[in-house]
């Protein structure tokens, strides 16, 4: 199987404590990112609940 570069822009923050979370379980973080891609992909959903909260101005 062939693979491809995928790049992200993360908040500095956000990607230091992905990388710390990463580094804690055993696992890199370009395999989070493909475990994430290829659920995604088995699943054709976003494997997890998005919500957001209305602001009424």
């Amino acid at each position: 199987m062939a693979t491809t570069t995928f790049s992200v822009r993360l908040d500095e923050d956000v990607k230091q404590q992905l990388d710390a979370f990463c580094r804690k379980i055993g696992i890199s973080t370009n395999a989070i990112f493909s475990l994430f891609a290829n659920k995604v992909v088995m699943e054709k959903r976003i494997p997890f609940e998005i919500t957001y909260a209305v602001c009424v101005y």
